[in-house]
């Protein structure tokens, strides 16, 4: 499958444009490297709502991603982490580590791409408790459901 995108100066404004719409890229937008880490939350985020509704868990989420980038040029990313933020019924942690596990290690292709140029730790909090973390690859499936 072949992705397109164009990326559009009017003279005033960078924009991306997809057959979703625009967005806006620097100058008051996002940043390049900005948008690397918004596709991976992103990426990771659909993964896991996905999996998580079809197990019929109730749920709410909030995904942080944070990169540390080289000092010298390219200023390319060195490390990265995600950090899930759950409230859900305590009951549901098996899942939740399965829904997380799954996107990391099988689903999400930004995960996978970025993961061959630099490491990604994770961080699972629950009610504001952290209940793992780790880095990619490296994630134990505690999750299994039979």
């Amino acid at each position: 499958m072949v992705k397109s995108i164009q990326v559009e100066f009017d003279g005033k404004e960078l924009r991306g444009k997809t057959q979703s719409g625009y967005i806006s890229i620097g100058n008051g937008g996002f940043s390049p490297m900005d948008l690397v880490l918004v596709a991976l939350g992103g990426c990771t985020g659909i993964d896991v709502i996905t999996i998580l509704s079809k197990m019929k868990v109730e749920f709410d989420m909030n995904i942080t991603v944070k990169g540390k980038r080289r000092e010298e040029h390219p200023r390319v990313y060195e490390s990265i982490e995600i950090t899930y933020d759950f409230k859900c019924k305590e009951e549901y942690q098996r899942e939740v580590m399965r829904a997380v596990s799954l996107s990391l290690n099988k689903y999400c292709s930004v995960s996978a791409m970025l993961s061959k140029s630099c490491p990604i730790f994770y961080r699972v909090v629950i009610n504001g408790k952290e209940v793992e973390s780790g880095k990619k690859g490296q994630m134990e499936d505690k999750g299994k459901i039979p």
